[in-house]
Order: structure tokens, then C-alpha cells, then sequence
């Protein structure tokens, strides 16, 4: 699995799954502390653990990882451009008055 462009370094996730025993094994490559933290949080709710016996349940915590990355970095895009919007006075309605610093 490779990550987006959105991100300033790569990682990766092998993910091999054996039939015969049904045990899936995973290994994370390259992770920031922060996220390695998510996946493990991820891991440790109780609500997740019957999930966590299908081979694909860490590339999709992964994927909520990159996700939650890319929506942070377009929350902070949008608000910059709504700001930007009401300071050049292009915009009349108050709605998103609160996004201008």
C-alpha cells in the first residue's frame, strides 16, 4: 500500500495472510510515533476486536490514518480560503465571519 502525496515521507504495510492456520500477520514500516499511537488505540477498543480477525483490518486502520491526515490538511485549506475570501470582501454573508483571525 502506498501513501498519498499528501505526506512528506513514505511508509509501508505488508500485510500475508495463511489459509491453512487463518492467522494474518502484519508489519507497519516507518511510522511516526503519533500514528503507530493511532493504530494502537485503534487495536485496543474492545467494540473492534471481532473485526480484528479479517486480513484487512489494519490496511483499513491505515487508510482511517491517511484519511483523518487529509482532512486536516483540507479543514485547514478551506479555512484559509474562506478567510481569505471575507477579508477581500468578496463574500456578504456573516456564516463563516468566525474562520477571519
Amino acid at each position: 500500500m502506498e501513501n498519498f502525496s499528501h505526506r512528506s515521507y513514505w511508509f509501508k504495510v505488508f500485510v500475508a495472510y495463511n489459509a491453512t492456520n487463518q492467522t494474518t500477520t502484519t508489519f507497519l514500516h516507518n511510522l511516526h510515533l503519533s500514528e503507530y499511537e493511532f493504530i494502537q488505540a485503534r487495536f485496543d477498543e474492545v467494540v473492534l476486536h471481532p473485526l480484528s480477525i479479517h486480513p484487512m483490518f489494519v490496511p483499513v486502520l491505515v487508510m482511517e490514518l491517511l484519511f483523518h491526515e487529509a482532512l486536516a490538511q483540507v479543514r485547514f485549506v478551506f479555512e484559509d480560503s474562506v478567510r481569505l475570501r471575507h477579508k477581500a470582501g468578496l463574500v456578504k454573508d456573516e456564516t463563516y465571519k468566525a474562520f477571519d483571525l
